[in-house]
């Protein structure tokens, strides 16, 4: 799907298992999905798209590649780098999600974290 190649796969890439495994990039990594993500946030709960069936499609699609990569990644990260440095919970994401294509300007609650 076009939307889901143009949206996330810069942000899939930042969860994707590179084997470098240093603290400074893993920290960095962490900050730069956020980024990623608080953006795509952003621009996209101002988008609107009118037809509830494919509004509730893409979402569902972003979940279903966005969640899954997340805990991997947070898994695989928080015994090299704690959980200081992940600010949102699998939960938030789909929250957040949820939030995309309603034509509304929303922001992200911060310190929803664990």
């Amino acid at each position: 799907m076009c939307y889901e190649r143009v949206t996330w796969s810069s942000i899939l890439a930042l969860l994707r298992d590179d084997g470098r495994t240093g603290k400074a990039t893993l920290k960095a990594r962490c900050r730069d999905f956020t980024a990623a993500f608080e953006d795509v946030h952003k621009n996209q709960t101002r988008w609107r798209v009118p037809d509830p069936r494919l509004r509730e499609d893409l979402r569902i699609s972003a979940s279903k590649a966005v969640i899954p990569a997340y805990r991997n990644f947070v898994s695989k990260i928080t015994s090299l780098i704690g959980e200081k440095h992940i600010k949102y919970t699998e939960q938030d994401l789909e929250t957040y999600i949820l939030d995309l294509l309603e034509g509304s300007s929303k922001s992200l609650n911060h310190s929803r974290k664990r």
